[in-house]
């Protein structure tokens, strides 16, 4: 810092960047302007830039935890930490497997084969158990009834549950 204050930077979540970085220099202009938590949060959005504002952007307005205040800079910060720092990539992993669903246009072949690249990521850092990642394959489906077909028969293995769904 010098005597003009911090300097303003982006931030675009390339794997050279370190959103702590950015989250530091961010409070240090909000201690450094006398910001607000509105202009904090309104001048942190408009310094993301490529993958770190297109996951801000995904996010939407509906999360429960924002419902007080949605353009909070406490939750913009929790939520790029989240999103970009490698203490939390087993977690992002975790997110994603638990909140996978087949998309419209995605064949059950491509779900099953999707999912089970997720897992793969997961299956060094967590030890999953297979029948829980067969009922998270199942739910979901598309279809209602491949999924409840999948949930009766108890699939004991995420491998058996997606060669039911693709056999290949």
């Amino acid at each position: 810092m010098d005597d003009e204050g911090p300097a303003f930077v982006s931030f675009s979540g390339l794997p050279d960047e370190n959103v702590d970085d950015f989250v530091s220099n961010v409070e240090s202009l909000r201690k450094h302007f006398k910001w607000s938590n509105q202009v904090t949060f309104c001048y942190a959005r408009t310094m993301l830039k490529g993958a770190a504002r297109r996951a801000v952007q995904g996010r939407g307005e509906t999360r429960a935890d924002e419902a007080a205040d949605p353009s909070s800079w406490s939750n913009l910060r929790a939520s790029l930490v989240f999103e970009f720092s490698e203490q939390y990539a087993n977690d992002r992993a975790m997110a994603q497997v638990v909140t996978a669903r087949q998309e419209a246009g995605e064949s059950s072949g491509e779900y099953a084969r999707r999912f089970v690249d997720l897992v793969a990521v997961l299956v060094e850092s967590h030890p999953l158990d297979s029948r829980v990642l067969a009922m998270l394959f199942a739910a979901g489906l598309r279809s209602e009834k491949t999924r409840w077909e999948l949930l009766l028969r108890r699939f004991n293995s995420i491998d058996r549950a997606v060669g039911f769904v693709a056999p290949d």
